[in-house]
């Protein structure tokens, strides 16, 4: 006999994990300082690819206008101007990677959190209902069980 109470909470529970379970996913395959690290990683790369194309085409286009009026000094001065906008461009784009990974990961956590409530108030109510029965009944709900 199936537990009225009980497939509602299984059914709540696949719910929430259809809705969360990619999220879960990150709080059960890495640590919080793990998470973090590889998102500023490949942040770091992402971003040093983006300011290279930016900075490179700005440069180009600064070359191809201004090539008769260009100066060892001019070249010097957009090379160390360039290499310190990086610095802060890339500072501030693995800054907010790291606020963001850390709210996303803490998320993650706190759905797997309430995914394992869930687990256990339904091992709970397993377990309220095996205490209820009695042995007859419960070696006859073994024998009839066809779960999976």
């Amino acid at each position: 006999m199936l537990n009225e109470k009980r497939v509602i909470h299984m059914t709540k529970m696949a719910v929430f994990e259809e809705e969360h379970g990619r999220d879960m996913q990150i709080a059960m395959q890495y640590t919080r300082r793990d998470y973090v690290f590889t998102r500023c990683l490949l942040s770091a790369v992402v971003g040093t690819l983006i300011f290279v194309a930016a900075y490179g085409l700005t440069f180009a286009v600064f070359f191809y206008l201004h090539a008769d009026d260009i100066r060892m000094e001019d070249l010097i001065t957009a090379v160390v101007a360039g290499a310190l906008l990086y610095v802060l461009f890339l500072f501030l784009r693995i800054r907010l990677t790291v606020l963001h990974a850390r709210k996303e990961y803490d998320s993650s956590r706190d759905n797997l959190r309430e995914y394992k409530k869930g687990i256990g108030k339904l091992l709970r109510m397993y377990a309220s209902e095996e205490r209820l029965k009695s042995p007859s009944e419960f070696k006859a709900s073994l024998e009839n069980d066809t779960a999976y």
